[in-house]
């Protein structure tokens, strides 16, 4: 995996962090592209990060892209941030890949994370792991290659449940910690129990566990259409640091 560099900018290092926390089961690199692969579930896991130069003409490292992808059975997909939304996109574009929306990436001081949880249903001892989430994370998250691939990662990594007084679950999530960033994953609340503080509470647990193992930061990605996620985020004190797109082949796999 790649690790980060004396000088990076704000933005690189928190790219290295998203490929450090989902790097992928398989690897390959052309140039200083890095290719991913997994179980085809997550973009992240599964697309090629575009960090700098190939070392060769762009459409030379396509066409071994292309044929790296096709050997893993999947689809070449690439994560697209600002630099590269020039030749490479216009590239891409050519070849009739589409563009997808990714993810905003936040980021904000681990003892800014300040939330009013609504203790009402919640058991204050909620559930933890570290490293292997339990069968109920897994029923909560409801898709097994995307949990999989969140956990293919080598960093330290725990899990929180938050049960109602009756020990159902009402909401889950996960941590990476790597070096002082603690990054947050996988956060799912039960339809029924959402708007009443459960995420929040799940997040100060996190937060909590983070501040404990030496963590400074906190990041995590979210859709830029979830706007109830984005405003909770806010109110805890995060803030857009940038965002990214993807390109997806649409040619069919041979």
């Amino acid at each position: 995996m790649t690790s980060f560099v004396p000088g990076e900018s704000a933005r690189e290092r928190l790219e290295a962090l998203s490929d450090r926390s989902m790097p992928g089961s398989r690897r390959s690199l052309v140039g200083e592209w890095v290719l991913r692969a997994s179980r085809g579930s997550t973009g992240r896991a599964n697309s090629v990060w575009a960090a700098g130069d190939p070392g060769m003409a762009v459409n030379e490292a396509l066409d071994r892209t292309e044929l790296w992808y096709q050997e893993q059975g999947l689809v070449p997909i690439f994560q697209l941030f600002g630099s590269e939304v020039g030749s490479l996109d216009a590239e891409l574009a050519k070849r009739n890949y589409r563009r997808k929306s990714g993810a905003i990436v936040m980021t904000g001081p681990i003892d800014s994370i300040r939330a009013e949880s609504d203790p009402y249903r919640l058991n204050p001892r909620p559930t933890r792991c570290w490293t292997e989430p339990p069968p109920m994370f897994a029923d909560l998250v409801a898709d097994a290659d995307r949990l999989s691939e969140i956990t293919e990662t080598g960093l330290p990594q725990q899990c929180v449940i938050v049960s109602d007084v009756e020990g159902a679950p009402l909401g889950a999530a996960m941590s990476t910690l790597d070096q002082e960033w603690l990054g947050l994953f996988a956060m799912v609340t039960v339809p029924a129990a959402r708007r009443q503080g459960v995420a929040s509470f799940v997040i100060n647990e996190l937060v909590r566990r983070g501040i404990d193992a030496g963590a400074s930061q906190v990041w995590l990605q979210v859709a830029p259409d979830n706007e109830g996620a984005i405003s909770l985020y806010q109110r805890l004190g995060m803030t857009e640091a940038h965002r990214y797109d993807y390109r997806i082949s649409t040619d069919k796999l041979a």
